[in-house]
């Protein structure tokens, strides 16, 4: 890349990052309102099971998440502008803070229409990204740490770990190639947020007879569940739809028993599950290391 395209590159991320002061509070803030008002939510909405220390360990460890959010979200939208540029390049377009406008047809829609677009193409992309993370163990390492939770409390939305940044770029990279506008996504990122903490949510809210078309705190729980049925199930954000499409619906009239995942190694603080993916490999690797070994061992003489 040459001195122009570093400074288009430079000014991209620049316009990238122009809406954070704005949209980077806004985790902070609504964590704020949560903790606030969750003893009225508690009162009025009695979950189904009682809140123990444990649970305030993990919901401590949430607002960690909520607070640190900002950050995240600096390094995910970083992350995302670099692989938007590369996709510029080959694309034979120039890198520049005008490629956030888009282009072709779909850049000239109504900007309603964009928004609604986006927002049903990403849950579609998000559906197999989702599913992704859950079948390819390097990406579950990651993935995992979202799945530690054994409460559900609206701010378990936030428990993401910045390796999961690919994602965003997955997700991002489809639209902008297909020249929808990314500037819209300020306005597809806080709705996709707020109905983050919605389906999170310890709320009673189901939605029964919409589930094929809408997700919900009930439905949403059961992807959570700490006995999986299959390879999972509930993957999408917004539209049950595509889980009913792909096989992968599953929504029984009671709730799960338990929540979370099945590994004793899983810690319940921020600093220690920032590392949990790469103590987790470096613990397989050693623990299939004699296995190879042993492998070798029996092999016949001739063949070594």
């Amino acid at each position: 890349m040459n001195t122009s395209g570093f400074q288009g590159f430079v000014a991209l991320l620049q316009a990238r990052l122009e809406e954070l002061p704005v949209f980077a509070p806004i985790a902070v803030v609504l964590a704020a309102i949560f903790t606030l008002f969750t003893p009225w939510l508690v009162r009025r909405y009695p979950p189904k099971k009682p809140v123990d220390d444990k649970a305030l360990r993990t919901w401590l460890t949430n607002v960690t998440y909520a607070l640190l959010s900002p950050a995240a979200e600096v390094f995910g939208r970083s992350v995302t502008t670099i692989f938007v540029a590369l996709c510029a390049v080959l694309m034979g377009r120039e890198v520049e803070p005008a490629l956030l406008k888009g282009f072709g047809p779909l850049a000239r829609q109504p900007y309603w229409l964009i928004v609604a677009e986006m927002i049903v193409l990403s849950d579609f992309i998000f559906y197999w990204t989702h599913r992704m993370a859950h079948r390819i163990p390097l990406l579950w390492r990651f993935h995992a740490v979202h799945h530690s939770t054994q409460h559900m409390h609206a701010m378990a939305a936030l428990r993401v770990h910045p390796g999961e940044s690919y994602a965003l770029v997955i997700n991002t990279l489809p639209l902008f190639a297909l020249g929808f506008p990314l500037d819209a996504l300020a306005a597809v990122a806080p709705i996709s947020f707020l109905y983050a903490l919605l389906i999170h949510s310890n709320l009673p809210f189901s939605a029964r007879r919409l589930s094929y078309v809408v997700n919900s705190p009930s439905f949403h729980r059961w992807h959570h569940s700490l006995v999986y049925r299959g390879d999972g199930s509930n993957f999408a954000g917004f539209f049950p739809l595509f889980d009913r499409l792909f096989g992968s619906y599953y929504y029984p009239k009671e709730p799960p028993e338990a929540l979370g995942i099945d590994d004793e190694h899983m810690p319940e603080n921020y600093a220690a599950q920032m590392l949990y993916p790469f103590r987790r490999a470096n613990a397989e690797a050693e623990a299939e290391a004699p296995e190879s070994v042993s492998l070798a061992s029996d092999k016949p003489a001739a063949s070594r």
